[in-house]
């Protein structure tokens, strides 16, 4: 005679349940793993690339930003150093390269419009001779 199920022996046994706190307490013995399982999944969701993709971009470029050349600096909020950003094409979802806060951050107000850029550039250029 088959053994039978939990859910069988008690009308109150929620599996999914069960699964979850399993999951909970491997995420609270494991928290490591888990920050690294976290990483890898938002990756893979935002941009299509793994972890190890992000690690070998970033050895590629040897830490640095690939715009200025600057490392990244600073502490986030939740006390952990700051990490360069994966830039990507909104329109595209093609991943660039890995750029600091400020740069990732300098496209986008620009709205990655490159002719917008040039513009700011030669505005800075032309005070640059006053």
């Amino acid at each position: 005679m088959a053994r039978p199920k939990n859910s069988e022996r008690d009308p109150n046994y929620n599996e999914a349940e069960a699964r979850r706190i399993a999951r909970r307490k491997w995420e609270q013995n494991n928290p490591e793993k888990w920050e690294k399982q976290k990483r890898n999944l938002r990756f893979k969701r935002r941009y299509g690339i793994t972890l190890d993709t992000y690690n070998t971009m970033l050895e590629e470029q040897k830490g640095v930003c690939k715009i200025c050349g600057n490392p990244p600096t600073g502490i986030h909020s939740s006390g952990a150093p700051h990490r360069l950003h994966v830039d990507h094409d909104h329109k595209t979802g093609k991943v660039r390269a890995l750029l600091c806060q400020h740069c990732n951050r300098g496209l986008g107000y620009f709205k990655d419009n490159s002719d917008l850029l040039i513009k700011a550039s030669e505005y800075l250029d032309g005070y640059r001779k006053l």
